[in-house]
């Protein structure tokens, strides 16, 4: 910057002294001044010393504003260096607490297990029966640590373990988790896929699975007694597409915008005392993209009713993720 305010002056003032020994003609402003003053020593020198003073102070402007610029970048760079370095650390804090927590979980089915085989004795039917529950529970606490510990890893490390799986079969393995929960809230459940059908995918299946029974939970979670849910899964050309809607409670049109927004609750979720957290489209919507795929979230749906307007997910998974 300084070289190109040194070249501009010296130019300047080469124009200048030429036209004053009249190597190059002037060419006055009639009316402007009234005299030739411009042929004048003096009124050149003053005007050069001008022109250049004016020069160097608007590059020392230039260059403080430039450096200031420059500091303030690179603060915010540093800033968002240490805070994607804090994300990280919280993440390796989460799955350490998490990884210690699933030890004494898996110790407990463990324990479990081996009552109800009944290797150390008979157990009375009441007893067993409570146990079976308990056994499940303990299964279903395994389960969701697992799942913990993957989200964490998927965003520490980015790290997914891609293998070839059927995915009508991880629909009918979601659907019959959910299938007591649907029979318990009398929802009608429409599945709009052959349930034999084999449709292979190459990705995470455990995140996957996770995301799929995130969305229809909230379906269920979401939806009165007697409301209807609706999964359609379809193999496009170059890739697979699933839909999952309801004719649940919905979410407000002006809030769209705003649901993968960490700890994001809509206005008539928090109205109707349901239960949550309001990170599950945020931890969805990652999983997907790190798929190379995308979701689509529309209310109502179009399963929807006037009363209950209903909420529809699409996500759509490339073959080539």
């Amino acid at each position: 910057m300084l070289i190109i305010t040194i070249i501009i002056s010296i130019s300047y003032a080469l124009i200048v002294i030429l036209e004053f020994t009249a190597i190059i003609p002037h060419y006055a402003l009639l009316g402007l001044m009234p005299v030739a003053i411009y042929f004048q020593w003096q009124y050149v020198l003053v005007h050069l010393v001008i022109f250049t003073f004016a020069m160097l102070l608007g590059f020392t402007f230039i260059t403080a504003i430039t450096a200031d610029i420059f500091r303030l970048e690179e603060d915010l760079f540093n800033t968002v260096q240490q805070l994607e370095q804090a994300d990280k650390n919280k993440q390796r804090y989460v799955m350490a607490v998490v990884h210690e927590i699933k030890t004494p979980l898996t110790a407990i089915f463990s324990y479990l297990s081996l009552i109800l085989k009944k290797t150390l004795g008979e157990i009375p039917a009441p007893i067993e029966e409570r146990l079976v529950r308990s056994l499940d529970r303990s299964e279903e606490a395994v389960q969701l640590v697992n799942n913990v510990l993957r989200v964490s890893r998927l965003q520490l490390l980015n790290e997914l373990a891609k293998s070839d799986f059927n995915v009508i079969g991880m629909l009918n393995e979601i659907v019959g988790k959910v299938k007591p929960v649907l029979e318990e809230k009398k929802l009608v459940l429409e599945c709009h896929y052959d349930h034999d059908e084999i449709l292979n995918f190459f990705g995470d299946n455990n995140l996957l699975n996770m995301a799929i029974l995130n969305i229809i939970g909230n379906s269920i979670k979401y939806s009165k007694e007697g409301a209807r849910i609706s999964i359609k899964a379809e193999q496009e050309p170059e890739g697979l597409c699933l839909v999952i809607a309801d004719s649940g409670i919905g979410i407000p049109q002006n809030e769209l915008s705003k649901i993968y927004h960490d700890s994001f609750r809509a206005s008539n979720v928090k109205k109707s005392g349901v239960e949550g957290a309001g990170f599950g489209l945020a931890i969805v919507k990652n999983i997907i993209e790190k798929h190379s795929g995308t979701i689509t979230v529309k209310s109502p749906s179009h399963i929807g009713t006037a009363t209950n307007p209903g909420t529809e997910v699409e996500l759509y998974l490339p073959f080539k993720g």
